[in-house]
């Protein structure tokens, strides 16, 4: 299984396998090491490795667009991080698609549509800079694995970092404003929930996502009517992750002739 670990851009590699130990290899250049930069302290059975934010310390809602003029004939469309915890929306030449119009991997972090786009697809999607491990195991005499990322992620708007988002952050927050298409400073970036370099209004719906007191949630003068956004829940992605590939191993131990072998 394939994940940004430790935050520098590039995929880290995890293994595991039947009665050994589960592995950490990080991507150095391109490259990973011969030994594991970390293994569990005990074996366990591997069945599945998946990724989510559980701690919520990490998310972000990045949106990418894809000029699809360039390719004639394409539907296919690689996002620039992987694993991915959630498609938020898909938009082709100006139309927003439905599920049906549509389908992805978040694993892998790429989306098919099914109109065949002329100009532009863009994708927005929910993606962590913190995710934490969990491993489902086979062994009867054990249970699952979550290992927590020890990284100290960064909640959206937490520019004091010291774990909350209260009236200190918001006051910076507004000193952040840049307005759309802006340009921010490095002490800026927590208020830059999607990535794209200015410090918004769509960035302020999320720092009231975020928003942990004390009081109520604050409003801004320059962001008043957002529509709510809902809320994703760490374990929430990490259920629906595990449900899927549950669901998915299930279907493949039923195929006739399967049996249980030493290894995967």
């Amino acid at each position: 299984a394939l994940s940004d670990l430790d935050a520098d851009g590039d995929l880290d590699l995890a293994t595991g396998s039947w009665w050994g130990t589960t592995n950490l290899f990080y991507n150095d250049a391109g490259l990973y090491p011969a030994t594991p930069d970390f293994s569990s302290g005990g074996t366990s059975v591997v069945e599945a490795i998946v990724f989510a934010d559980v701690d919520n310390n990490g998310r972000r809602w990045p949106v990418e667009s894809f000029d699809a003029s360039a390719t004639p004939g394409r539907h296919l469309f690689q996002l620039s991080r992987q694993p991915v915890e959630q498609i938020e929306s898909v938009v082709v030449d100006g139309a927003t698609l439905s599920p049906s119009q549509l389908t992805y991997d978040l694993v892998h972090g790429w989306v098919s549509v099914g109109p065949e786009p002329a100009q532009t697809v863009t994708v927005a999607y929910v993606f962590t800079f913190s995710p934490e491990m969990a491993i489902t195991n086979w062994d009867d005499g054990k249970g699952n694995y979550l290992y927590y990322n020890q990284r100290n992620g960064t909640l959206v708007g937490d520019f004091d970092a010291d774990n909350d988002v209260d009236t200190v952050d918001q006051a910076t927050f507004v000193t952040c404003f840049t307005g759309p298409g802006g340009s921010i400073e490095p002490a800026c970036e927590p208020g830059d929930a999607d990535l794209d370099g200015d410090v918004d209004c769509d960035d302020w719906a999320r720092f009231q996502q975020t928003w942990t007191g004390p009081g109520s949630t604050p409003t801004l003068p320059q962001c008043l009517n957002l529509q709510p956004i809902p809320t994703l829940s760490g374990w929430g992605v990490l259920s629906m992750l595990l449900l899927i590939l549950v669901s998915a191993t299930a279907l493949w131990r039923r195929r006739p002739g399967h049996a249980h072998g030493p290894g995967i």
